[in-house]
C-alpha cells in the first residue's frame, strides 16, 4: 500500500464501556486533508473505525485518509512513508516510544482538530 506524507499519529482509545469515539475518528479523517493520519487503535477494531467513518467518507473529497494500526504494529506501518513530526497519544508507553524517535508528543485532547470540522494545520516543524 502506498501512503502519502504522514501528517500525524493519533491514538484512539475505546471510551468507557467499549464505546467507539466516532467524533474523534471523523475529526481525524477530516483533518487528513493535510496528509495521511495514522490511527493507533486501542481497544477498537478496524471494522468499528470503518463504521464510524461510513457516513462521511462519501461526502469528503481531497482527503488523504487514515491508516489503521495498533501500538504493536505501528513500526510496520509507518516506515513506508517516514515518521511524522507530531503525535497525539495518551498511553505513556506509546508516548515514550514516539518521543525516543524525536516525535513531538502531545495528549490527544491537544489535537487542534478535536471537535472541529476544519482541517488540522500541522507544520513541517511539528507545531500544531
Amino acid at each position: 500500500m502506498t501512503v502519502s506524507r504522514l501528517a500525524a499519529i493519533v491514538e484512539v482509545n475505546a471510551e468507557a464501556g467499549g464505546a467507539v469515539p466516532g467524533g474523534l475518528i471523523r475529526d481525524v479523517y477530516r483533518a487528513s486533508r493535510e496528509g495521511t493520519m495514522v490511527l493507533v487503535l486501542n481497544g477498537l477494531s478496524t471494522a468499528q473505525a470503518d463504521r464510524a467513518l461510513d457516513p462521511i467518507v462519501p461526502q469528503l473529497a481531497d482527503v488523504a485518509g487514515v491508516v489503521y494500526c495498533t501500538s504493536a504494529t505501528l513500526e510496520r506501518v509507518v516506515p513506508q512513508s517516514g515518521w511524522p513530526d507530531v503525535a497525539f497519544v495518551d498511553t505513556r508507553e506509546l508516548a515514550t516510544r514516539l518521543a525516543r524517535r524525536g516525535i513531538r508528543v502531545l495528549p490527544t485532547d491537544r489535537a487542534p482538530w478535536i471537535g472541529r470540522s476544519a482541517s488540522v494545520l500541522v507544520g513541517s516543524s511539528g507545531e500544531a
